[in-house]
């Protein structure tokens, strides 16, 4: 691509972007903004529970060494006595499509009706 065709496309991209933002700007007062952004407070009450539970966590791992013995341990029994089928991952790939059902018996309406939502759950398991 040449020079000038570049030159092109990029002005071709940029100058609406350009003529938007200038589209904004109050006429009689140049300096005044006409987008008024208003940033909620910063508090720190929504940090204290997870930030605790991390400081917990280093504190454990760091200081605490005679618990990672147990950890090991717990480990080590649930590789050597896997169960051969976990039920509750066999469960819950149905959960998604039993919602929807319960959910429209409950009064919540969806897009579609039974019919269309029966074939629309037909073909997403007939496709994995």
């Amino acid at each position: 691509m040449t020079f000038t065709r570049k030159a092109l496309v990029l002005f071709a991209l940029y100058f609406p972007l350009l003529s938007y933002a200038n589209n904004g700007r109050n006429k009689d007062n140049p300096d005044s903004d006409s987008l008024q952004l208003s940033y909620p407070k910063f508090t720190a009450k929504p940090l204290i529970i997870p930030a605790s539970l991390m400081i917990y966590g280093a504190i454990e791992t760091l200081l605490a060494p005679k618990y990672r013995g147990l950890n090991y341990a717990i480990g080590h029994e649930v590789i050597t006595h896997k169960p051969s089928q976990f039920t509750i991952d066999d469960i819950t790939q149905y959960v998604p499509a039993a919602s929807v059902y319960v959910l429209n018996l409950g009064g919540m309406k969806g897009r579609h009706n039974f019919k269309d939502r029966t074939i629309i759950l037909g073909i997403t398991r007939w496709r994995n």
